[in-house]
């Protein structure tokens, strides 16, 4: 009988492990349940900028790592890889004044009608002078880490990097441009973070000051909260008790520094139930954005059966995509509160050779060699014999970019995001009159001009070039000029003028300039500038 009971105990205890390891906490990934895959490349994709070495070590993860049911997102997994790396920031200046103003002002890009917020994150810092600031809103520098307290960790790199004179520089160069800087305040503990929510012995009221100390002592613009993750014993006060310190974290903020951003992080999933992310109620709180990291729906676990899909499928995949997600979570927040999620990274499998040319195509287990690549990795010239015009495939009904190539012999293919794809979720941001996107992370792309194009032409409004023809006469060009709302700010000569929108989206309007016969030419460049081309 004794025997018989150890024998039931012991078999609960398993199916209790069983269920934890393969149920995501996430409501993201389909697949997070599977141990990640060990990739023996004898060969690697290696890119200088990042220092990348064997596809497995892209993402950050040991091969003997496995899945913790607690951990999430890129976000933790990113950290997890630098977190125990020793950094030197820029301590020089370079020239870039290291002082901050003494009192808080207030920063807004107004070019942007639309929130484009970047994460910076520490092991990206020393690269602050390569970032386009004028194409952010907000620049979220990641991370302060909070211990169960509600005080910051000081030993963790992120907190080096805070107080560096690099920080001081970018915060510099960013305000500058208008932008705001806010700092990200991080735990990704579940039992830190249920200290924190119900205010345990003042944890929680205490890392509200020490944020509001930050912000005062190094004149930032706000704060965004990373907290990842509580998946068990998640309960409707739990939910609540989550939303209200987000509730009073916000009130205190927006109190203390006027017009401040004040956002949360949230899985791109959470609009369904059962997280601790109660979408509705932190749409009801005071909070302005809520970030859903619609991102992470594949990861590089290797299965039978699993087909590659893309790191953050717009469409697509089942009806399990960040459409889906984001209509959902706009719906119970509130569309304009909700921020979509924008990787800047992609994944890359090796998948079974009758499948070379399909789309969402099978891996090929046991051999899935999956790994993460960031942008730069995967358009970098040293790799062009994978990634070139002849690999690249379109996906149209579920815009989605994808590559397919062969590596010793084997097919692999990579899915990532580029212009083409980031236009048609930027298009969705704006039909559904979200508030704006999340990129994770600034670098990633290794400052790509073509991504910051995409960011201009859909969500910015700014000044432009426009050609007539020669011998117009003024009345007729200020007449199509004043009827599409822009006003003219200078002249290059040869009829040839910049121009500045009033209020639309600056694309929009050189859509509608092109129309008129007498325009000859309209570009943002105006390097190379031909009057003669379209």
């Amino acid at each position: 009988m004794k025997r018989t009971l150890q024998r039931t105990i012991y078999l609960v205890i398993f199916l209790l492990y069983i269920f934890a390891l393969y149920a995501s906490p996430l409501g993201v990934l389909q697949d997070y349940s599977e141990e990640f895959a060990e990739n023996n490349l004898s060969e690697v994709r290696y890119d200088s900028r990042f220092n990348i070495g064997k596809l497995d070590e892209v993402l950050g993860i040991t091969q003997t790592f496995s899945f913790k049911p607690e951990l999430g997102s890129i976000h933790q997994y990113d950290d997890s890889k630098h977190n125990q790396e020793s950094f030197e920031f820029e301590e020089s200046g370079k020239g870039v004044a290291s002082s901050l103003p003494a009192a808080y002002s207030r920063h807004e890009n107004t070019s942007n009608d639309r929130e484009v917020l970047g994460f910076l994150p520490y092991w990206e810092l020393n690269e602050y002078e390569d970032i386009d600031y004028a194409k952010f809103s907000t620049i979220a520098y990641f991370a302060l880490t909070s211990d169960s307290g509600g005080s910051w960790v000081s030993s963790d790199p992120g907190y080096a990097g805070f107080h560096s004179t690099a920080f001081t520089n970018m915060v510099t160069k960013a305000h500058a441009k208008n932008v705001k800087v806010i700092l990200v305040a991080k735990n990704f503990d579940p039992f830190s973070i249920r200290q924190i929510i119900n205010n345990v012995d003042g944890a929680g009221n205490r890392l509200i000051n020490r944020i509001v100390t930050a912000i005062r002592d190094k004149s930032l613009d706000g704060v965004n909260v990373d907290f990842e993750y509580v998946s068990s014993n998640v309960t409707n006060e739990l939910r609540a008790t989550f939303a209200n310190w987000h509730h009073q974290l916000a009130d205190r903020i927006h109190s203390e520094f006027p017009n401040a951003h004040v956002s949360t992080d949230v899985f791109g999933s959470s609009a369904n139930p059962g997280t601790i992310y109660d979408m509705a109620a932190l749409g009801n709180t005071s909070l302005d954005y809520i970030l859903m990291m619609t991102y992470d729906y594949i990861t590089t676990s290797c299965y039978a059966g699993k087909r590659i899909t893309p790191m953050s499928p717009l469409y697509g995949n089942d009806g399990w995509n960040t459409s889906t997600h984001l209509t959902l979570g706009a719906n119970q927040a509130g569309s304009q509160k909700i921020l979509m999620g924008i990787p800047y990274y992609g994944i890359d499998f090796q998948v079974k050779g009758a499948d070379s040319n399909e789309y969402n195509a099978r891996v090929d287990y046991p051999d899935c060699n999956g790994a993460i690549e960031t942008y730069a990795s995967i358009v970098d010239p040293k790799e062009d014999a994978y990634h070139n015009p002849a690999s690249l495939r379109w996906n149209g009904s579920e815009k989605a970019r994808w590559y397919r190539y062969q590596y010793e012999g084997e097919w692999r293919h990579g899915y990532y995001d580029d212009p083409l794809s980031l236009s048609a979720k930027y298009d969705f941001v704006r039909s559904k009159n979200l508030g704006g996107i999340g990129i994770w992370v600034i670098g990633y792309d290794n400052n790509a001009k073509e991504l910051y194009d995409v960011i201009r032409e859909k969500f910015q409004i700014v000044p432009f070039y426009v050609a007539f023809q020669y011998g117009l006469s003024d009345v007729r060009i200020n007449q199509i000029l004043s009827s599409n709302g822009v006003e003219i700010e200078g002249s290059l000569g040869s009829y040839t003028y910049l121009v500045k929108p009033l209020s639309q989206v600056s694309s929009n309007i050189m859509k509608n300039l092109r129309v008129y016969d007498e325009v000859v030419n309209v570009t943002f460049e105006v390097d190379g500038f031909s009057r003669g081309i379209n």
